[in-house]
C-alpha cells in the first residue's frame, strides 16, 4: 500500500447494503495476513437507513479510504473502537418512541451501557420511561443497573422518583445497589419518601433499604417524609426502625421539620412516640421556636 496509515480517526456514515458487503469481505479476509482493505473515493453512497463505523483515512495520492475491520468487528478492552454519540442519541430516541424493532437494530455492536453526554444510559432511559420491553432486553444484554448520570442518579433512583414500583424488584434481583447515592448523598429511599412514594418506599425498605440512612446533609428518611407532611410514610419508618431523635447537619430533628411545616396532627403524634419539644438545633431553635417563626399554630 502507498502512504502512512495515521491514528486519527473520523466518522462516515455506510448504507446497509455496504455494510453487509463488509462482514462477507471479513469472512473472506478471516485467514488473510491483513486486516485491512481499500475503498475508492466517492464510493459510500447515501441510504435511507446508516450504520455508523470507524475507519482510519490513508494519505496517498491514491485517495483510497482504508477501513479497519478491527475496529468495526472487535469489542474487548483492548480494541475498543470509539461509540458514536450520534448512534447513542438514535438508540435512546428508540427508546422514547417505544420503537423496539428499531432499537433491536441500534443495539446490534453497541455497547449498552454506553452514556450520552448527561450521562444517561439505555437502561436508565427505559426505567424512565416505563418500558418493560427495552428493559428485559438490556438486562438480557447484560446492562449495568447502576450506573448513574451526571447528577449521580442511578435507574434506582428514577424508580423511587418516579413510583414505578414494579421496577422495583426487577433492577434489585440484578444487582442494583439499594443504598447507593445521588450527588447529594440521597438514597433511593430518601427520594422515595420525599416524593411522598410510599409503595416504593415499602418495597425498598422490604428488600432491606437502611432507614436511617444519611444525605450529605445528615437527613435521613424520616426527615424527608416529615417535610412532606406524610404521616402514612413516618409512621412506616418508625415502624422499620426510623430514629425519631435523628438529627441533620444542624441539629434539625424531624420535629422540627414538622413544626416549621404547621402539621400539627404529625407533630403530636411524633411527641407521643418520644420526639423532643425542647431540643435545640445549632441556632438554639427548638420546634416551638420553628413553629413560633413561621407563624405556625
Amino acid at each position: 500500500m502507498d502512504g502512512t496509515i495515521i491514528n486519527m480517526k473520523h466518522k462516515q456514515k455506510i448504507s446497509i447494503v455496504i455494510f453487509l458487503s463488509l462482514l462477507f469481505l471479513a469472512a473472506r479476509l478471516a485467514f488473510a495476513e491483513t486486516d485491512k482493505f481499500s475503498l475508492e473515493a466517492n464510493q459510500i453512497l447515501d441510504a435511507p437507513d446508516f450504520v455508523s463505523i470507524d475507519f482510519l483515512t490513508l494519505t496517498s495520492s491514491s485517495n483510497k479510504t482504508f477501513f479497519d475491520l478491527n475496529s468495526v468487528f472487535y469489542r474487548d478492552s483492548e480494541r475498543d473502537p470509539f461509540i458514536s454519540p450520534a448512534t447513542i442519541e438514535q438508540l435512546l430516541n428508540a427508546i422514547e418512541l417505544n420503537d423496539i424493532d428499531k432499537a433491536e437494530r441500534l443495539i446490534i455492536g453497541l455497547d449498552i451501557n454506553s452514556q450520552n453526554k448527561r450521562g444517561i444510559t439505555p437502561l436508565y432511559k427505559s426505567v424512565f420511561h416505563n418500558r418493560f420491553n427495552f428493559i428485559n432486553l438490556l438486562l438480557e444484554r447484560g446492562a449495568n443497573t447502576n450506573i448513574p448520570d451526571h447528577e449521580g442518579l442511578s435507574p434506582l433512583h428514577i424508580v423511587a422518583l418516579e413510583n414505578l414500583d414494579k421496577l422495583t424488584s426487577i433492577l434489585l434481583d440484578h444487582d442494583a445497589e439499594i443504598e447507593a447515592k445521588d450527588s447529594f448523598g440521597y438514597t433511593p429511599l430518601h427520594l422515595a419518601a420525599d416524593q411522598n412514594n410510599i409503595e416504593t418506599a415499602r418495597n425498598l425498605i422490604k428488600r432491606g433499604a437502611n432507614v436511617n440512612n444519611r444525605s450529605g446533609w445528615g437527613n435521613t428518611p424520616l426527615h424527608a417524609a416529615s417535610a412532606q407532611g406524610n404521616i402514612k410514610l413516618i409512621k412506616l419508618l418508625l415502624k422499620e426502625g426510623a430514629e425519631i431523635l435523628a438529627v441533620d447537619r444542624l441539629g434539625r430533628s424531624a420535629l422540627h421539620w414538622v413544626a416549621e411545616k404547621g402539621y400539627l396532627e404529625i407533630a403530636k403524634f411524633l411527641i407521643i412516640n418520644g420526639a423532643l419539644v425542647h431540643h435545640k438545633d445549632n441556632d438554639g431553635h427548638t420546634p416551638l421556636h420553628e413553629a413560633a417563626k413561621w407563624d405556625q399554630k
